[in-house]
């Protein structure tokens, strides 16, 4: 991506996956921001929302189930309590064992934190490789290329 990215590039609309989440009272910092652990969670919360519906369409293969390998966030905006949050999820990279899901944080229709997770195909406490099927709903939820800066190596 030439020059500098900025969080004005990214709609929730590029997101092919999407999740709304309320913030508590209890997620606030002592300056009335939700606070990143919150935020944390709600990603987290976002990365399951897709991997339920992703199986509510294909089959789960007896024991499978991923697991984080690496997170990285980026904060952009604050984000103020009380509001509604939209999470969007999407997939960047897709490995043999492994995929690359971008995420962006949205309050009143913009970007405030971007965040990039590595979740890795475990199956009975082994990795294993991603089956057809996981694949194929992998890639229908593919993210587009240049949409968010890479945060992990």
């Amino acid at each position: 991506m030439s020059g500098e990215w900025t969080r004005n590039q990214v709609e929730i609309t590029a997101f092919p996956h999407r999740y709304e989440i309320q913030a508590r009272f209890s997620d606030l910092d002592p300056n009335h921001h939700v606070n990143n652990i919150a935020i944390a969670e709600m990603f987290s919360e976002g990365r399951s929302a897709f991997i339920r519906h992703m199986f509510s369409r294909i089959e789960r293969p007896l024991g499978f189930h991923f697991v984080v390998g690496q997170v990285a966030v980026r904060y952009l905006n604050e984000a103020r309590w009380p509001n509604m949050f939209t999470i969007g999820t999407g997939v960047l990279d897709i490995g043999a064992k492994s995929m690359r899901l971008g995420q962006a944080f949205f309050m009143e229709g913009a970007c405030h934190v971007i965040a990039e997770a590595v979740l890795v195909a475990v199956q009975n406490s082994a990795t294993v490789l991603l089956n057809d099927a996981v694949r194929a709903h992998l890639e229908e939820s593919r993210l587009g290329r240049q949409l968010l800066p890479r945060q992990l190596m």
